[in-house]
C-alpha cells in the first residue's frame, strides 16, 4: 500500500486522520479484510473442523513410506 496523500482533520471531539492510499499489491485475504472494514462488515465465523484420524499414510508400501522419510 502507497500513502498518496494523509491529512488531519478536526472532529468534533477529536483529531482523526485521513490517508488517501493506492493498493499495490494485496493478497486475496487480505483484500477481504479491507472490504470488511470499508463496508463494516463483522468478521465471518470460523469453520467448525471435525478432527479425522490420519490414516492415509498407510496405503503407501512400506517401501515407499521410507523413501519418503529418507
Amino acid at each position: 500500500m502507497h500513502v498518496d496523500q494523509s491529512e488531519a482533520m478536526q472532529a468534533p471531539e477529536r483529531v482523526v486522520h485521513r490517508y488517501f492510499c493506492t493498493f499495490t499489491a494485496t493478497a486475496a485475504d487480505d483484500w477481504d479484510a479491507v472490504v470488511r472494514y470499508v463496508e463494516n462488515k463483522p468478521e465471518p465465523k470460523k469453520a467448525d473442523f471435525v478432527p479425522k484420524s490420519d490414516d492415509e499414510f498407510r496405503s503407501l508400501p512400506t517401501a515407499i513410506h521410507g523413501a519418503i522419510v529418507d
